[in-house]
């Protein structure tokens, strides 16, 4: 199978663990609030008032320009927002890439990233009374 540019996603975590229709968030506009100079720690601001991230949470935001690029990352602790919906700095991996800035709107409930499968990876599955079971692959996110 070719290494086609794809967007992907974790379907087993397809929002915040406590709260992952995103039905808490509704519909407030999560925006990065800084990013630390060690390009390792991400603060969120526009959360509802005390809500709660954990650990394994993926976000994703744009970044750059020319062409504007996708990033997907994983918060590696738990962080809450503040009454103002505010968090502190919460590191996440992988380390943030120039060009994320404060203001970027970020997606917390399905988030997505360019990816592209695993060359080797994929297996095609087994037919089954008219369907195919088994099929699997792994993807990679790609900066492309």
């Amino acid at each position: 199978m070719p290494a086609a540019i794809r967007l992907a996603r974790d379907l087993s975590r397809p929002g915040p663990r406590l709260d992952p229709k995103g039905l808490v968030l509704g519909a407030a506009a999560v925006k990065i609030a800084s990013v630390a100079a060690n390009a390792r720690e991400i603060a969120l601001k526009g959360l509802p008032a005390n809500y709660a991230l954990s650990a394994g949470d993926l976000l994703r935001f744009g970044y750059g320009s020319s062409p504007v690029r996708y990033a997907l990352h994983e918060l590696v602790a738990p962080v809450t927002a503040s009454a103002s919906g505010v968090t502190g700095l919460v590191e996440v991996v992988p380390p943030i890439r120039p060009g994320a800035v404060a203001d970027a709107a970020v997606t917390l409930v399905k988030p997505s990233c360019k990816a592209v499968i695993v060359p080797g990876s994929y297996q095609p599955g087994t037919p089954r009374r008219g369907l195919v079971e088994g099929v699997g692959f792994q993807f990679m996110q790609t900066l492309r």
